[in-house]
């Protein structure tokens, strides 16, 4: 419209622009909120100790980011970095959060992570006796009560490698062991004690009416080729933790790995190799692109061990992907959390002279893929120092 003076006026927001004849409107510039990713949960240490809280945050317009940490509603003085190390020297439960700043220009939004708690536990010997009463009186009353120990169990065992079926001519020499790698959970409530190792064969793919094999008690075993036939082998990993006051042992069981032994003039598909990945570890923001990881697998003949055609199969964890059957394959970051993927490849031999002996397998390294969330709220991560 019009003002007494002749010149058009318009209306943003609050701001009063004016132009002469032909009116213009400018708008003034905005910054994004920032996203600040969920990547934590609470946490606790002892009196003496510490943790370092990391947020984690974007800008979306190319804005530059500040940070002020927040013990309750409280400022922390100087506390202005992405990370804040939290040294409480008082037993008690804290609440922390961290308000991230997107400055653009002259303009600026904000957003605050959620809440993460701490609990700081006594030290030992920190709890408070009561005092002494006087002559035929009663002592004081004493401090908190004292916090009971946490009771301690075996970790958990985490099969990381399994052993591999394979196809042999009976009579070989070269025949490879079968092998397995663990790790034991290992914190303040999970101890690593003593992991051993018991194989088990089969005459059928289950582990039930299974076999112990004599002395089969390290993390490899090396199966014999002596005679034609199928069998399968698994390995059954143990934790014992004779210290724990709770569960003293832990357990896992490998997969079943199925060898096949050819008769000495039969044919047989040929196990395929695979090179290893140039890159086993991933990390993404939800949304993000994913890469697309594909398989080098070749398999060739070698004596009764013919090459065949190829084919594959992903899997998360030790699930089948469905419709995931190609070399390559893109890596989902869509679900928030920790992932492995691995890619089972196939060469089937459709003239082997056994069914038995038609297909083998091999499998490939595995891939760990870590995906953070990215909202408006969250964002706080934990390390203990």
């Amino acid at each position: 419209m019009k003002n007494k003076f002749g010149f058009f006026t318009a209306v943003v927001g609050a701001v009063i622009l004016a132009s002469c004849s032909n009116p213009m409107i400018s708008v003034e510039e905005k910054a994004a909120a920032p996203l600040v990713g969920l990547n934590a949960a609470s946490e606790s240490y002892t009196v003496g100790n510490s943790v370092k809280l990391t947020v984690t945050a974007f800008s979306t317009d190319g804005g530059t980011l500040s940070y002020q940490w927040y013990k309750g509603e409280t400022e922390i003085e100087n506390a202005t970095e992405k990370n804040y190390i939290s040294q409480e020297s008082t037993a008690g439960t804290y609440t922390y959060s961290v308000l991230v700043t997107n400055t653009l220009g002259k303009a600026t939004a904000s957003t605050k992570s959620d809440e993460v708690t701490i609990t700081v536990k006594p030290a030992s010997g920190d709890n408070n006796e009561g005092g002494e009463g006087g002559e035929g009186g009663e002592g004081g009353e004493g401090g908190d009560d004292p916090i009971p120990p946490a009771v301690t169990n075996a970790g958990a065992v985490t099969i990381t490698s399994q052993p591999l079926a394979a196809n042999y001519v009976e009579g070989a020499e070269n025949v490879k062991p079968l092998t397995v790698a663990c790790t034991v959970t290992k914190n303040e409530t999970s101890l690593e004690g003593t992991v051993s190792y018991q194989w088990y064969s089969n005459t059928s793919d289950s582990t039930e009416r299974a076999s112990a094999i004599e002395n089969a008690t390290s993390a490899s075993y090396t199966p014999s080729a002596a005679s034609a036939g199928t069998t399968y082998f698994y390995c059954v990993v143990t934790n014992t933790a004779s210290e724990a006051t709770g569960t003293k042992t832990s357990t896992a069981t490998s997969s079943i790995a199925k060898i096949y032994v050819a008769g000495a003039d039969h044919l047989y598909a040929a196990t395929p190799v695979i090179t290893p990945f140039a890159k086993t570890s991933y990390e993404y923001t939800q949304k993000d692109t994913g890469a697309t990881v594909t398989v080098d697998a070749n398999v060739s003949d070698s004596g009764n061990a013919k090459a065949g055609t190829l084919s594959y199969q992903w899997y998360k964890g030790d699930a089948l992907i469905a419709g995931q059957t190609a070399e390559s394959f893109v890596i989902p970051t869509d679900a928030v959390g920790s992932f492995t993927y691995k890619c089972v490849v196939t060469n089937t031999y459709a003239d082997a002279t056994e069914d038995e002996g038609k297909t083998a397998t091999a499998t490939s390294e595995t891939i760990t893929v870590t995906v953070a969330q990215a909202k408006g709220n969250g964002g706080i991560s934990i390390d203990f120092n």
